[in-house]
């Protein structure tokens, strides 16, 4: 389980730096789909390691950026 929660946190990282990536060049919304990904890969390896700084960080991403993605449906 360890060595999957290694590849879940860098997948998690490769994907919000593709989000970043995507916001600096105003790619909207797919900057909002990519950071939901990596927002709730993150909240998952946060879980595991049980570290309630990081769980509480990526809880609050994932409900803006899930409210994101919703919105970018609606637009």
């Amino acid at each position: 389980m360890q060595r999957l929660i290694e590849h879940v946190k860098w997948w998690g990282t490769i994907t919000c730096l593709i989000g970043v990536a995507f916001g600096s060049y105003d790619m909207y919304p797919y900057n909002i789909w990519v950071g939901t990904i990596s927002a709730y890969l993150w909240l998952w390896a946060a879980l595991y390691m049980k570290d309630k700084a990081l769980i509480t960080v990526q809880v609050a991403l994932c409900v803006i950026y899930t409210f994101g993605c919703i919105r970018s449906f609606l637009v």
